[in-house]
């Protein structure tokens, strides 16, 4: 099993973990060359209901532990072993954009969009050393906001299918 896991594991050219989902975003964003506007996202609750608490670090090494699933603690482990030997993140100043990028997104999607959304006026967010200046139009906060018919109707329209 561990030679399966390390096979696997040396085809990961990017490893994502959703503990550390808006870093990941960011290596993305670097290495392919994406901008803030590729990366925003809104964050959802399941079903509507209020946010599912984080489990506790008991519960993790519970549902880790050798007794439950073996095979699934040996690829947590090595996926994040994987993702935290990555360059980026031995950077400190990644890690202050990392935490920029939350709260921007945050704002983004809760307020801004709202609010362009509303008024049917864009916002315009000024350039920091982190990106240049962002301009947030009507579809792309619609997008954003995942209201689904704007978004299958422009899905349709990357395929050339008029919905």
């Amino acid at each position: 099993m561990k030679e399966h896991i390390a096979s696997f594991v040396k085809r990961i050219d990017i490893p994502v973990l959703t503990d550390q989902y808006d870093a990941s975003l960011l290596i993305m964003m670097k290495r392919f060359n994406w901008d803030y506007t590729d990366i925003f996202c809104n964050r959802y609750t399941i079903s509507g209901r209020k946010k599912i608490p984080e489990l506790s670090k008991t519960a993790k090494a519970k549902l880790l532990s050798l007794d439950v699933n073996f095979g699934e603690k040996l690829l947590y482990d090595a996926i994040n072993k994987t993702w935290w030997e990555q360059p980026e993140v031995k950077d400190e100043s990644f890690w202050e954009e990392v935490k920029y990028f939350t709260y921007l997104n945050n704002e983004v999607s809760q307020t801004y969009c709202v609010q362009v959304i509303e008024t049917k006026e864009p916002i315009t967010i000024e350039a920091t050393t982190y990106h240049g200046k962002i301009l947030l139009s009507y579809e792309y906060c619609e997008i954003l906001k995942l209201d689904k018919g704007v978004l299958k109707k422009k899905l349709f329209s990357y395929s050339g299918v008029h919905y």
